[in-house]
């Protein structure tokens, strides 16, 4: 497409599948005649595995918006403390979602 690329990361904190929210950002960028660089994880895998965690914080220095949504609170995310100064140190921007304010 010829209007860029969006680079998107969604970590998912006891919530959706990071393939549906795929499907939401792909069609977004359809819209908007833009390429999609797409990188989904959960809070679990980025905790349990150290190279999962890695891709996360590769993905995360370069992307255009990072998207977190969680349900039960950002605790949750063992490695919340450790990602949470990557985040602040990326290019993009950070989104926070959840349904509970005292999720966050």
């Amino acid at each position: 497409m010829a209007g860029g690329v969006l680079r998107a990361v969604f970590i998912s904190i006891l919530e959706n599948d990071p393939k549906q929210m795929e499907a939401v950002f792909r069609k977004a960028c359809g819209e908007a005649d833009l390429d999609l660089d797409f990188a989904g994880f959960t809070g679990d895998e980025a905790d349990d595995d150290i190279l999962v965690y890695h891709s996360l914080l590769d993905k995360t220095a370069s992307a255009d918006i990072i998207y977190i949504r969680c349900a039960t609170g950002l605790a949750r995310f063992k490695s919340w403390e450790k990602y949470e100064r990557a985040l602040s140190e990326a290019k993009g921007f950070p989104v926070v979602f959840s349904e509970n304010e005292d999720a966050l």
